[in-house]
């Protein structure tokens, strides 16, 4: 029987081998994965579940019994040129999901969206983590982190205007760049109200980027944690592996695999992945060696 963490006992870090101290950050063991549920039907790695509660649970259990701490809920794509889709149609969408986790007693959620009203039902429905790709420009969605005391994973997007960066900003002037561009985001959310100790950072592989930018996000991922905050890395199944492995989505398991080993070792703790299984079993093994 697979144990269900709930969201307090992973925020105060409960570990089975001893206590950890509390209010660290909600991600305080040594390592996290972000399981993937994307109820869409145009995801770009092909795994939607769109509208299938069947489909639905047996993504919840396939991600929980593999390691998943967190459930990441989104309702529209971010594909390169996906087609967006209404507030109504994407509640539509998430509130499946979300009922279902309900259902299945699993209270550690994140909601994967841009949308401030699906963003507040989201919250509304007892998920606490948003994870807004577009980085928190949008001040209602701060207004709603501070209402319910969310926690707010802080993604660099460089097709919004506040993080944007010239295609040829390269190697450590572009992790420079966009470190003092998510710091100056930080700073809106801790004068609106936001604990720091609700933040997390996402360097946005992908989004704007470059494929050289993209690896040195890669390279330079322990700069980051410079900022004083967790940080996430969701790098599973992107095009910048195919890339430079000429291989299609649903064939990048080894190289999603690569990049989180080498971030792991710079110290990067907390992953978004498709392939749950896999990356927990590479982290356990990675964690028993480092």
């Amino acid at each position: 029987m697979v144990e269900h963490l709930t969201f307090n006992q992973v925020v105060e870090g409960s570990n089975p081998s001893g206590p950890t101290k509390k209010g660290l950050s909600l991600f305080s063991q040594k390592f996290t994965l972000m399981g993937i549920l994307n109820a869409t039907p145009d995801s770009f790695s092909g795994d939607g579940v769109f509208l299938c509660p069947q489909k639905i649970k047996q993504r919840i259990s396939t991600l929980l019994q593999s390691g998943c701490k967190v459930i990441d809920v989104g309702g529209e794509s971010t594909r390169p040129g996906f087609l967006a889709v209404s507030d109504s149609e994407e509640w539509d969408r998430v509130s499946t999901v979300l009922s279902l986790l309900q259902e299945m007693d699993i209270s550690c959620i994140s909601i994967d969206s841009t949308k401030p009203v699906v963003i507040e039902k989201a919250l509304l429905s007892g998920v606490q983590i948003i994870n807004d790709v577009n980085g928190f420009c949008d001040l209602d969605i701060i207004k709603l982190a501070q209402k319910f005391n969310a926690y707010c994973i802080v993604m660099h997007n460089a097709r919004m205007p506040r993080y944007f960066v010239d295609d040829t900003l390269q190697g450590i002037p572009l992790v420079q760049t966009m470190i003092g561009q998510l710091k100056n985001t930080v700073d809106v959310l801790l004068t609106m109200g936001i604990s720091p100790d609700k933040i997390i950072i996402d360097p946005g592989i992908g989004f704007g980027k470059t494929f050289q930018q993209n690896w040195d996000i890669v390279k330079y991922c322990d700069h980051f944690k410079g900022l004083g905050y967790p940080v996430l890395l969701a790098a599973s199944r992107k095009s910048f592996i195919g890339s430079l492995c000429d291989a299609n989505v649903d064939s990048r398991l080894g190289g999603s695999l690569g990049v989180i080993a080498y971030c792991f070792q710079k110290g990067i703790s907390f992953f978004r992945v498709h392939d749950a299984y896999e990356s927990n079993q590479l982290l356990q093994v990675m964690s028993s060696l480092i």
